[in-house]
């Protein structure tokens, strides 16, 4: 195994995360037990009866008792953190359940049943606690780390789409087969400006693009329909601009007044070119989030081999416990060893976008030329001929 991966399963093995998720698997008791219950460690049945029939050298009587054998009803049952820590093996190293039963000692079928439990389990057990629905106070904080983080104003987090590889599955195979000539379902992850994500929609079919995913998604439904809580438009911190809040995308995504987009490559001006790549330096939070999970649960560089909701159940319990363990233990010591993630063929989005949307990026562009940043070397740059006094002087764009 890799050194990388067995430092990560040990780590959640041994660490508060492990106790934390472990912390979580039972509800309080509502109500205390009975008085007649109390004695239970002395007088229940199990005690005065099964243990000293489980004793007796004669065989017989615990068959008549039990109707059934002492080999085939007794087994150590496997406990809440022995199934934490085979999942966790398995998405860490994407070993095969075959593998995982022999270096547990279970039956293939148990682990497989184990994963698709506690993978379930995770995520609907943390995903309120750890990717909450966003409230207006939420989006404005998100919206203030991306600006102190990018130098991006009134951001409320970057979209893309990752293909997560599947397993041929039957009946409908052709939709989940994707242009990189592989099975595929999606994950869409919008992202925050400490690379944890917001809001995932998973299992939609390899064959569809971003933009196609994302109308059909709750977080796209919500955009359109003006149900997601946004923040009204507010001035930015320099210049005398007024701008809406905003998600940002790729060029397979819908231009909208909430939703910006890149420009066309074609016949840039420098100022248009100067936003696309303040653009495309923010949108790395979501490649780079893209490019920890892929690091860290090695599952998602195979095939998964399961039926498709298990596999969707896989896929949302990683991105849970990525915002589990980058609230308990900072971004930091995640992004050590990772890679961004790879740059992805994209669709251009079809459709017309309304002149209300184009002026919002205009707007932004304009904001941009303005309010140059100086960055490091490995960017290239941002600021370079542009018109900073353009437009600058301007009242209030919306």
């Amino acid at each position: 195994m890799d050194t990388d991966s067995d430092s990560d399963v040990e780590y959640l093995a041994s660490s508060s995360v492990l106790y934390y998720l472990m912390s979580k698997q039972r509800l309080p008791r509502r109500f205390t037990a009975h008085d007649i219950n109390k004695n239970r460690a002395k007088r229940s049945e199990y005690i005065t009866t099964f243990c000293h029939v489980k004793e007796h050298p004669d065989e017989t009587k615990f068959f008549q008792y039990m109707r059934m054998s002492y080999h085939n009803c007794h087994g150590r049952p496997i406990s809440m953190e022995e199934k934490l820590v085979v999942t966790i093996q398995f998405l860490a190293n994407g070993m095969s359940f075959r593998r995982l039963a022999f270096s547990f000692k279970m039956g293939a079928t148990t682990v497989s049943k184990i994963v698709a439990e506690l993978t379930k389990f995770v995520w609907n057990t943390f995903q309120e606690a750890f990717m909450p629905v966003p409230t207006t106070a939420m989006w404005l904080k998100i919206a203030e780390d991306f600006y102190n983080l990018w130098n991006f104003p009134n951001c409320l987090g970057s979209v893309d789409g990752k293909h997560i590889r599947i397993r041929n599955p039957p009946h409908e195979g052709t939709m989940y087969y994707n242009y990189k000539h592989f099975f595929s379902i999606v994950l869409q992850g919008l992202v925050d400006a400490n690379y944890k994500f917001i809001c995932v929609d998973v299992g939609s079919y390899g064959k569809q693009s971003d933009g196609g995913i994302f109308r059909e998604s709750a977080l796209g439904k919500a955009l359109i329909s003006g149900k997601m809580r946004i923040p009204h438009p507010s001035h930015v911190r320099k210049g005398n601009f007024k701008l809406p809040y905003v998600i940002i995308g790729d060029e397979a995504y819908p231009l909208h007044v909430n939703l910006l987009k890149p420009y066309a490559r074609h016949s840039l001006t420098p100022a248009e070119y100067n936003y696309n790549k303040r653009l495309s330096r923010a949108r790395r939070t979501v490649e780079h989030a893209f490019g920890i999970i892929a690091s860290k649960w090695r599952i998602l560089n195979k095939s998964i081999e399961t039926n498709i909701d298990v596999a969707v159940d896989i896929v949302k319990c990683i991105c849970v416990l990525h915002n589990i363990i980058i609230s308990k233990e900072g971004v930091e010591h995640n992004l050590t060893t990772v890679e961004p993630g790879k740059k992805r063929r994209s669709h251009k989005c079809g459709g017309r976008p309304s002149d209300a949307a184009k002026r919002v990026r205009d707007d932004f562009t304009r904001y941009f030329a303005c309010n140059p940043i100086k960055i490091n070397n490995n960017d290239a740059d941002i600021s370079d001929n542009v018109e900073s006094s353009s437009g600058c002087d301007s009242p209030d764009s919306m």
